[in-house]
């Protein structure tokens, strides 16, 4: 089990944000937790892991590409391939999203308006020109989000989004907003079951979160994962940052003084 040092716990919690509590938990495995809780830690070890790297990206699509990413029938998968052959390796989450607003060419729903939201790593030594001509080489050249078609940004403690109830500041909350149009997301691109409106949780998860609290809890919402991806280094990290934290935080509450009135009950 990776044992994190004292300043690598403190910065994991800082940009976890008590997004996930101890307490939220009823089961301690990598396995049984829900989608959103996985991507909480993956994006919280992105941050720490990457620092100054670490770069947010907003970005439209070409519309060939959505077209033909939509009929593939797995957009992540169609994208994920786009990255390696255009050398786009470096860590990354991202977040396909098919709702849109005012400020991103009016206000709408659908497979035609796919856009993506991103935590991406910016390879050391790669130029920031670099990095966009990559960025346009696997998501080809499409109409401007704003000024730009991708809109680039270091992390925030500025901003903060509330998701299911649970209030995530700074970085992960940007990853909070993004993940709150999944439900729409996969209607649009055909991903529930049978064509069923809304999706369900895995049934291999669903009993287990039954009892669990907040981000942790089996609701349909918090499983998404067939509207983002992290490649396999990232879901490595974020699983060994889970369990590290675990055991920090049950070692946290094994040391805390019991109060002294049940003390003297046990007694």
């Amino acid at each position: 089990m990776l044992i994190l040092k004292a300043e690598q716990l403190d910065r994991l919690r800082y940009y976890i944000d008590g997004a996930v509590e101890l307490e939220d938990l009823t089961r301690y495995d990598w396995r049984r937790q829900t989608d959103v809780v996985q991507e909480v830690f993956v994006s919280a070890a992105l941050f720490c892991d990457l620092k100054e790297r670490a770069t947010l990206v907003d970005g439209h699509i070409n519309q060939h590409l959505k077209a033909l990413a939509v009929s593939s029938g797995d957009v992540k998968g169609f994208f994920n391939r786009r990255c390696h052959d255009y050398g786009l390796t470096g860590r990354r989450l991202l977040i396909f999203d098919t709702v849109t607003t005012n400020d991103m060419g009016g206000r709408g729903s659908g497979a035609s308006r796919l856009h993506f939201h991103a935590v991406m790593e910016e390879l050391p030594g790669m130029p920031r020109k670099e990095f966009i001509r990559r960025l346009e080489m696997v998501f080809g050249r499409a109409f401007q989000m704003g000024q730009r078609q991708f809109h680039l940004s270091l992390p925030s403690w500025k901003q903060h989004f509330t998701f299911a109830g649970v209030q995530v500041h700074g970085p992960l909350g940007k990853i909070m907003y993004a993940l709150k149009h999944a439900g729409s997301t996969y209607m649009s691109l055909g991903l529930n079951d049978d064509g069923k409106r809304s999706r369900k949780a895995p049934s291999s998860r669903r009993s287990c979160n039954r009892d669990a609290g907040r981000l942790a809890k089996g609701n349909p919402s918090h499983f998404n994962r067939a509207a983002v991806f992290f490649d396999r280094a990232s879901k490595q990290a974020g699983e060994r940052a889970f369990n590290a934290w675990v055991a920090a935080e049950k070692e946290k509450r094994r040391l805390v003084p019991r109060p002294i009135h049940e003390m003297a009950v046990a007694v």
